[in-house]
């Protein structure tokens, strides 16, 4: 792993650098779109910045899997459905190639097998993304989001996930970027007011990411 990193360092310089998965929003005469595929799903992200600190993200999901191991409140193996969000991300920092942003991502989840199920993450109190970009174009990030989430029907439970971020994105050329990413952590899930379980949430994903 070391010797991939230091081999990634050693690529030639990009003129036009950028990041759909880090902290720094893009330029605002562009506009992004991201598709990621792994595990627990497959989703396509758009992207579009308001002001030089802030961009607006759009996403929606098909999971196949639950992301939460060890008792999700997601049906378990079989689980299939969609999910719709949108992440607003604010640029707080940006000196030299070393960028942080705070994000919200409140989203809608419909489950369809094993059986028809409804949820929300509200995506509160957001997260902190960490990101440095190098000469060369490559960005490498890392944070974490504290995404709170209930199952409204046919039960109401609840999960309060602790997530950390990791990942990376290198240019290709300079309008499309790949991308892999991680997600891991403790998800306590409460029940009838009382803590039930402790999952942990594992997400891993490879990504494409092109500007317009």
């Amino acid at each position: 792993m070391a010797r991939l990193v230091a081999l990634l360092l050693l690529l030639p310089a990009s003129a036009s650098a950028f990041s759909l998965l880090g902290a720094k929003p893009l330029a605002v005469k562009e506009f992004g779109l991201h598709v990621e595929f792994g595990y627990p799903d497959v989703s396509v992200r758009f992207v579009q910045p308001i002001v030089t600190t802030f961009q607006v993200e759009p996403r929606l999901t098909f999971y196949y899997a639950p992301a939460i191991a060890g008792g999700s409140i997601r049906p378990g193996p079989g689980a299939v459905g969609n999910t719709f969000g949108v992440r607003l991300k604010w640029m707080v920092y940006d000196k030299g190639g070393l960028h942080v942003a705070v994000d919200w991502e409140p989203s809608l989840w419909l489950g369809y097998t094993p059986s028809f199920n409804v949820g929300a993450s509200f995506g509160a109190p957001g997260g902190v993304i960490v990101d440095y970009t190098f000469d060369n174009g490559m960005t490498v990030l890392g944070g974490f989001h504290f995404p709170f989430t209930v199952l409204m029907f046919p039960s109401v439970d609840a999960a309060l996930p602790f997530v950390f971020s990791a990942g990376f994105e290198m240019p290709l050329t300079a309008k499309m970027n790949l991308s892999l990413s991680f997600d891991g952590g403790p998800v306590p899930v409460i029940k009838d007011g009382k803590l039930n379980r402790v999952g942990a949430v594992l997400v891993g994903r490879v990504g494409l990411g092109w500007v317009f």
